[in-house]
């Protein structure tokens, strides 16, 4: 047996989750503000030019304040702890029943499968794009079938969201919670995002279909999971092939003509049920670690957002979110011009994309509870 070097390395730089913890609290800024001020000195020049009393007063009043900030926190700590502890109980009942927190392992491909591509997955899209699309959402089996959103709870079917897309029904006024709006696809065929990324009308449609209900539909065709929603689709020779790669090709495009913002960092709450495969955390044969996302990967801005999705406020046992340092290769298209939830800031990432942990784990508490953060590219 033995370890690697860097496997090595790994494990001497691991910090415990009391480590994690102690990383968020704001030591840093009380020191800073304990400091004696005086005018028209540099920070780090002013801190050489400490007298000694000068020193004992900034530690005295450094040892007040990290008594309260201790004192605050271990306080919120417990509380987040208790939230938690409370809304999952049920995970340990004795009654013998299966948990409605029960975990489940990420669906994911390797470094293989990144290779072959997303063709291997949902196979060959049609030329006549829109007619196939249409045929996808409204004549190929499965089309009727109903479902409902993990987020929001909104129970469709295929074709109905095709049809409220392109204005056909009215959504439902029940449906149109947490801000959702359907701009219809004239109206979009005219902003300037359109015409700078090049998009064709099926790839507004594509798009728009994604950020609704559908998500949840493509995603699963993508993954193969939930195995019995897959399964309706895949028994009806209905992978949505065509849509899917309508979408890709419009994501790729509104990527390239839009560059994000310096120092932006995305977040992807992942829902507190879901654990991260092994090849996340361990190496493999040639050193690698990580796993290849075969959906695609929604993410936001907006970090409030994705503690939202982190399934800390249900007590989920896993609560986590992805923290993403946006560059010039590892970005996703922001899409919220043509969202039907434009809040959530939603910068979506193509399928077959190949994820890795970049630092250490932290950990944050919050009012629901307790979420982990976990850096990747």
């Amino acid at each position: 047996g033995g370890i690697q070097r860097h496997q090595f390395i790994d494990i001497a730089r691991a910090s415990s989750s009391l480590e994690q913890w102690a990383k968020t609290l704001p030591f840093g800024e009380l020191f800073a503000a304990c400091v004696p001020q005086k005018e028209s000195a540099q920070p780090l020049e002013l801190i050489g030019s400490l007298s000694p009393a000068e020193i004992a007063a900034t530690t005295t009043a450094f040892q007040k304040g990290f008594s309260r900030i201790i004192e605050t926190c271990t306080s919120n700590l417990q509380e987040a702890l208790e939230v938690t502890k409370r809304q999952a109980i049920d995970k340990s009942s004795g009654d013998g029943k299966t948990s409605k927190f029960s975990t489940f392992k990420m669906s994911c491909g390797n470094i293989v499968d990144f290779h072959e591509g997303l063709m291997a997955r949902v196979g060959a899209p049609s030329l006549e794009f829109e007619k196939a699309m249409k045929a996808e959402h409204c004549l190929k089996g499965g089309c009727d079938h109903e479902f409902t959103t993990s987020n929001y709870h909104v129970t469709t079917s295929a074709k109905k969201e095709w049809e409220i897309t392109m204005g056909e029904r009215p959504c439902p006024e029940e449906d149109r919670g947490h801000g959702r709006t359907i701009r219809s696809i004239e109206e979009l065929e005219k902003e300037d995002l359109v015409k700078n990324a090049g998009l064709q009308r099926v790839e507004i449609i594509a798009i728009v279909l994604y950020t609704g209900p559908l998500f949840q539909l493509y995603n699963a065709v993508l993954r193969r999971f939930p195995k019995p929603m897959f399964e309706v689709f895949e028994q009806s020779g209905n992978l949505f092939s065509t849509t899917i790669h309508v979408l890709v090709s419009a994501i790729q495009k509104v990527a390239r003509v839009m560059p994000p913002p310096e120092g932006l960092t995305l977040y992807c709450g992942l829902g507190g049920l879901m654990e991260l495969p092994d090849s996340f955390w361990s190496y493999d044969d040639f050193g690698v670690r990580g796993y290849m996302e075969w959906g695609f990967r929604s993410t936001t801005s907006n970090k409030a957002i994705a503690i939202q999705y982190s399934g800390a406020k249900e007590g989920r046992p896993l609560a986590m979110v992805m923290e993403i340092p946006v560059g010039s290769v590892d970005r996703g298209a922001c899409i919220r011009d043509f969202s039907q939830y434009p809040a959530e800031v939603e910068y979506l990432w193509v399928p077959c994309s190949y994820i890795e942990p970049t630092g250490q784990v932290s950990i944050q508490v919050i009012d629901e509870g307790v979420v982990k953060f976990v850096p990747v590219r």
